[in-house]
């Protein structure tokens, strides 16, 4: 059995940023997030064969007070019954 107290053994190698979840989840590394926010949709889109797409931009944080807030009320009850 090796003994733990053993000097000669090489000291641990820093933890890989992409294999750190603190950091990955961190303030730091939110462009990260981001750029595999748009690069695994274009995997998917490659082994799947997909050439072309339409791509639509929007948010789902529309409020009230907000600059589109006249739409809001239109939305909300979006499809009409």
């Amino acid at each position: 059995m090796p003994d733990k107290s053993d000097s000669s053994r090489a000291p641990a190698l820093p933890l890989l940023a992409y294999r750190d979840e603190a950091f990955l989840d961190g303030d730091a590394a939110r462009p990260l997030r981001i750029l595999a926010e748009y690069l695994q949709p274009f995997e998917v889109f490659r082994r799947q064969r997909v050439q072309e797409t339409i791509v639509f931009f929007g948010s789902a944080r529309i409020t009230e007070e907000g600059p589109f807030g006249r739409y809001y009320a239109r939305l909300a009850n979006w499809p009409a019954s």
